[in-house]
């Protein structure tokens, strides 16, 4: 190796471990300011990503021991634990991820990440529940409970006419079967920022190159389509066996989601025709991107998943045959 190729290996170490530094500060600094902890997302998993995507898997390990052992010493053993689980481990993982497929253009780490900061949230919630005696879905629904009960309690005799037969422990039902909806949205909602911004922070460093994936590529992989209607026959066929499962409520919540996901496929789709208006100055894309951004003002996500469920069998923006491989 000669001394060019050493000094930019060092260069590249340093830069790592400044943002890592960066991220461990932010991450302490979060739970002493309560508003800058409404930011988790934007300022502990952004640059906890783009430094992983700039070092290596050892480099990457360390810094989550380190942040472990920080946090431990200047925080809660609560916040400690959960924000290395829920926040710190999953955008490393998607940082190394990231430069695995740094030569193809992808939102792969997305889809994984989807999954990887559900598993995340799941596994906080198991050891909060059994080795710190904390039920987190308990302090969820209590929550929610105490908040609908203050606001049923400031409410005018003629708001509380309008809801009729609706009673708060109804609402309060609502919210708890809605818990796999809310862990789903959260995650997508990580992922996609953790990926898309944590990228074009760790480009800007200049030591790494990396095809990144577009928001206006975004495409669910695999066949969508045939996986939801086979979840729903099978939901729909379990309603009405002997089975102790709550069908009606896995159906709602699995059509929330999927709901969601065709959403941002169609909002995608959208974003696609704008950008290449704009880059192409083309007159023939101009009424279809028009129509899209009515739809998107007038109807809202139930038209956006529309268009995104068509974009699965028609493929407006021909992404599929560009890139074929799906998780």
């Amino acid at each position: 190796m000669t001394g060019v190729k050493i000094l930019d290996k060092r260069k590249g170490m340093v830069k790592a471990v400044i943002i890592y530094a960066i991220a461990m500060i932010m991450s302490v600094a979060s739970f002493h300011i309560t508003l800058l902890e409404m930011f988790n997302l934007i300022v502990v998993c952004v640059p906890f990503a783009a430094a992983s995507m700039i070092s290596s898997d050892k480099e990457a390990g360390i810094a989550f021991i380190v942040s472990l052992i920080v946090l431990m010493l200047s925080t809660d053993r609560s916040y400690a634990i959960g924000t290395c689980i829920m926040y710190i481990m999953p955008s490393l993982i998607i940082g190394r991820i990231t430069v695995l497929g740094k030569d193809r253009k992808s939102n792969e780490p997305v889809y994984i990440g989807m999954i990887i900061y559900m598993l995340s949230i799941i596994t906080y919630a198991l050891i909060s529940k059994y080795m710190m005696n904390t039920d987190v879905v308990k302090v969820f629904i209590d929550t929610i409970n105490k908040s609908v009960e203050s606001r049923t309690q400031s409410m005018t005799p003629e708001q509380l006419e309008m809801l009729g037969n609706v009673d708060k422990r109804d609402i309060v039902t609502l919210m708890r079967n809605m818990v796999a909806v809310f862990l789903f949205i959260h995650a997508m909602i990580c992922s996609m920022i953790t990926y898309y911004i944590g990228v074009a922070l760790a480009k800007r460093t200049d030591e790494v190159s990396i095809q990144r994936g577009l928001f206006s590529e975004f495409f669910l992989p695999g066949n969508p389509i045939l996986f939801t209607a086979m979840m729903f026959l099978a939901l729909y066929a379990m309603k009405y066996m002997e089975l102790n499962i709550m069908a009606d409520v896995a159906l709602a919540n699995l059509q929330v989601i999927f709901n969601v996901l065709f959403s941002v496929q169609g909002i995608s789709v959208g974003v696609y025709y704008i950008i290449n208006i704009i880059r192409k100055k083309s007159r023939s894309l101009f009424l279809p991107s028009i129509i899209l951004i009515i739809m998107i003002s007038f109807g809202g996500s139930v038209l956006m998943s529309i268009v995104g469920l068509l974009d699965c069998v028609m493929d407006f923006r021909k992404l599929r045959k560009v890139d074929k491989k799906s998780i």
